[in-house]
């Protein structure tokens, strides 16, 4: 399955600080929604719903992460954390 979507992101899959998806946007709200947007996209490959546990914002070696941890609905055992480096966007 192929997906055209342009974003405004880089980086890389999320899964940890060094690996985080970079949101390149300028707007806190939009790239708060760009986040949730792109869970949605990554999840709705394999038909898996989620939802969040918690989501953490973190400051490390001079940056700003949102780390968002989700739960699949149809496997409650699963949890995964995401990494998004908000530093553009953050306190805007």
């Amino acid at each position: 399955m192929y997906f055209k979507f342009k974003a405004p992101i880089s980086g890389g899959y999320g899964d940890s600080f060094e690996n985080a998806i970079v949101i390149e946007m300028d707007n806190g709200d939009l790239g708060v929604d760009m986040e949730y947007k792109i869970l949605k996209m990554i999840h709705s490959l394999g038909g898996n719903s989620w939802k969040l546990d918690h989501q953490e914002m973190i400051k490390k070696n001079g940056k700003v992460y949102d780390k968002l941890s989700i739960v699949l609905e149809n496997n409650p055992g699963f949890f995964h954390n995401y990494y998004f480096d908000i530093t553009r966007f953050y306190g805007k």
